[in-house]
């Protein structure tokens, strides 16, 4: 019998596109996905890290994530039809 391992070479894969997508980003956009997504700040820490409002950090983000989404070759239908749902349950696990 034979066991059989995955190759770890897609998540690499993976990665090195997120990366290279990242890149592409105005830079306000990439800071504040990565303060949010990668460092784990909420909103407000955010907010307050960059000295800008809320809403400001809200609206970044949502660039941010929908032209990496588009970068990354993702078609509305791997999100799904509701988006802004989406979005708030993937914000409520973190809270």
């Amino acid at each position: 019998m034979w066991l059989a391992i995955s190759p770890e070479q897609q998540g690499a894969i993976d990665l090195q596109d997120v990366q290279i997508a990242l890149t592409k980003l105005p830079p306000v956009l990439s800071e504040t996905l990565i303060l949010v997504a990668v460092q784990g700040l909420s909103y407000e820490e955010a907010a307050a890290a960059l000295s800008c409002q809320l809403g400001t950090i809200k609206s970044r983000l949502w660039r941010a994530s929908e032209q990496l989404f588009w970068q990354l070759g993702y078609t509305a239908a791997h999100l799904g039809s509701d988006r802004l749902m989406l979005s708030a349950l993937r914000h409520a696990e973190r809270a």
